[in-house]
């Protein structure tokens, strides 16, 4: 692990930056993405994405802002899968988005990753992308709503960060091209969830 001091600086595309955690991190992805643009940036997490009774394994591109909020707010446990419940909605209406665009102006407050699907093998990488693509990015879009995870730090009285799921959507596609304009047109015909994770 990096000592402390050097935890908040920012992934440079094409470092090689070790995943927070991913116990599948030997595994090759299947899914055609090598020569992709976002693999220049450095697979951050993996594990199981949670909505409803849906599961589907992804692995989480770091594209900007904190390491230090996308490792205090990412699950972390070594002896067994991570899974990230999605477990509220917010609506995609201009007062709850102003919110997440002033956090993503202060660059120690956020961290943006993009969450693309993964798998052990050609046929359950075909199976997370089309559970991808029908339980979270189509339920989500048709509700007009991202999916939101609360998280409270260990000891703490109340919620330390908040993740926002994005399907594909207005506001997302604006911020891909904020945050990582050289793989925005890519990731119009890539089956994705863009991750915002704030500081409460």
């Amino acid at each position: 692990g990096a000592g402390a001091g050097s935890g908040s600086a920012a992934v440079a595309p094409g470092d090689t930056a070790p995943l927070h955690h991913d116990p599948t991190a030997a595994v090759a992805d299947n899914l055609n993405y090598n020569g992709h643009p976002l693999q220049k940036y450095p697979v951050y997490w993996g594990g199981i994405l949670g909505l409803k009774n849906d599961r589907t394994r992804v692995h989480m591109h770091f594209v900007s802002g904190s390491t230090d909020v996308a490792r205090g707010a990412l699950p972390s446990h070594l002896d067994e899968a991570s899974i990230l419940l999605i477990s509220q909605r917010m609506r995609l209406e201009p007062t709850q988005l102003d919110g997440v665009s002033r956090k993503m102006l202060q660059e120690a407050e956020h961290a943006v990753l993009v969450a693309i699907p993964t798998g052990g093998s050609e046929m359950e990488s075909i199976h997370n992308q089309q559970v991808l693509m029908h339980s979270f990015i189509n339920y989500l879009g048709g509700k007009q709503a991202a999916g939101i995870v609360n998280v409270t730090a260990p000891g703490a009285p109340s919620p330390t960060f908040v993740i926002h799921i994005f399907p594909p959507c207005d506001f997302s596609k604006t911020m891909m091209l904020q945050c990582a304009p050289e793989v925005s047109a890519a990731m119009l015909d890539t089956p994705h969830l863009l991750i915002v994770i704030a500081t409460c």
